[in-house]
């Protein structure tokens, strides 16, 4: 597609897939990280940057909830000496924020909350046989426990609206995208800026894989090592409660050092009060064995996780992608599984829990757990969704061994999933399976 020029019209631009050049497949070398920051494209073109330091947020009248500010969290004279010791130094996040988000964060009380930490540490950073560095289990660990928690270093929208007015001649959709990429990449730079030493040096040891598709050295970073999150939004002065959210990207020291499986052991969640990140592992794991996150999402099919995870320069080879067929179609079936709350609400009330309604559909829902069990997806709401299904049954019937075992599974998968069991069993009692009423 080509973009023509107008003298009154503005073009609102986030970073998105369909205006990304696509990025080089090719080992990301030392060399390629140290790039300086890229050339301006050669598009004429003139832009309205909506964002302000954080210290005129609340004193411009000209600043719309809408428009971004540059922030640091928590502020850097305002540190929490409450804090237990950290896995990292870094402690202060260098922000890009909608006034809306924050306003909205700063209505949580006491704000930032100290990050919560293990009892004692879980992971270590050690060399990879994926390659690089990565992550492994500093001792045995059980599914639900928290690895560790991080406030990330740097954080910025997922999309940052650009206004461009084009000046002049026509422009293609990867000279458009050029342009996104180069002025994300100024607007970045005075967040980069504002960090510590330590964190700026962290933030660029990191890897790049978007080197040469026009991306500058720190959005590279951003996009090859962020973690997506949502943050809830706020208008100045509303007492409405914080129902919308906003798309961001966090990038983490330690976070970022967890490589990709498509059989993951752990997950992530964002803690807002204490404005960090914390990681869960989703299955008992090994001392030395590696810590994986899942980079795709898990119930895609094999060709369709090697594509998205094209980007990133790698080839996963965990047993589910050097086994496509036999995986893909086990997934597939996890995919289409229906739940059957209704069903299973309907047998339990009128077999008693003894007639062939009820266990045959218990058989079912057992065997989708086996299935996802198999595949190593753990980390996907239908796991939870069956534990939790197979704990209500197994309490409607009187099997109480069978069902104390489903709700420690269950409130652990919860727990990593940064949710709770109650929250869990009140979501499908609004699907029609409730607990009996003797249990409250």
């Amino acid at each position: 597609m080509n973009w023509s020029s107008s003298s009154k019209r503005f073009l609102t631009l986030g970073i998105s897939e369909t205006l990304t050049p696509k990025p080089a497949i090719s080992k990301v070398t030392n060399e390629q990280n140290d790039a300086s920051s890229p050339s301006k494209p050669n598009v004429n073109y003139d832009i309205q940057k909506p964002i302000s330091p954080s210290h005129l947020a609340q004193d411009d009248p000209k600043l719309t909830p809408q428009d971004l500010i540059y922030s640091s969290i928590p502020s850097t004279s305002a540190t929490n000496p409450t804090s237990p010791p950290s896995n990292t130094s870094i402690e202060v996040c260098e922000c890009i924020l909608t006034l809306h988000a924050k306003n909205a964060l700063e209505s949580i009380p006491d704000f930032p909350h100290p990050i919560l930490r293990p009892s004692k540490p879980a992971v270590r950073i050690a060399t990879s046989r994926k390659g690089g560095l990565g992550m492994f289990a500093a001792r045995p660990l059980r599914a639900g426990d928290l690895l560790f928690s991080e406030r990330p270093m740097l954080v910025c929208p997922q999309k940052i609206p650009l206004k461009l007015q084009l000046l002049g001649g026509s422009v293609t959709d990867e000279e458009l995208a050029k342009v996104v990429l180069y002025e994300r990449e100024m607007l970045m730079q005075e967040s980069c800026r504002r960090m510590s030493k330590d964190a700026r040096d962290a933030y660029m040891a990191l890897v790049s894989s978007h080197a040469e598709d026009g991306s500058g050295p720190i959005v590279g970073r951003q996009r090859t090592n962020g973690y997506r999150f949502k943050l809830p939004c706020k208008s100045l002065n509303s007492s409405d409660s914080m129902t919308q959210t906003e798309d961001y990207s966090g990038v983490c020291d330690m976070g970022a050092r967890i490589n990709h499986s498509c059989r993951p052991n752990s997950t992530r969640t964002f803690h807002e009060p204490s404005f960090s990140f914390q990681f869960y592992a989703v299955r008992d794991i090994r001392q030395g064995d590696e810590i994986t996150i899942s980079y795709v999402e898990p119930l895609l099919s094999t060709p369709d996780r090697q594509a998205a995870l094209r980007p990133y320069g790698f080839q996963c080879k965990c047993s589910s992608c050097q086994h496509p067929r036999r995986s893909d179609e086990r997934r597939k079936s996890i995919l289409q599984y229906v739940p059957e709350y209704h069903t299973v609400m309907w047998a339990l009330r009128n077999q008693a829990g003894s007639g062939p309604g009820v266990k045959t559909i218990v058989k079912r829902i057992q065997a989708q757990l086996d299935l996802i069990k198999g595949e190593g997806l753990q980390t996907t709401s239908r796991f939870g969704e069956h534990l939790v299904v197979l704990y209500v049954v197994h309490r409607w019937i009187g099997k109480e061994k069978k069902a104390k075992s489903y709700e420690e599974m269950a409130r652990r998968w919860a727990i990593a999933k940064g949710s709770d069991l109650e929250r869990e069993l009140a979501r499908i009692s609004r699907e029609g399976l409730a607990l009996p009423s003797s249990s409250g």
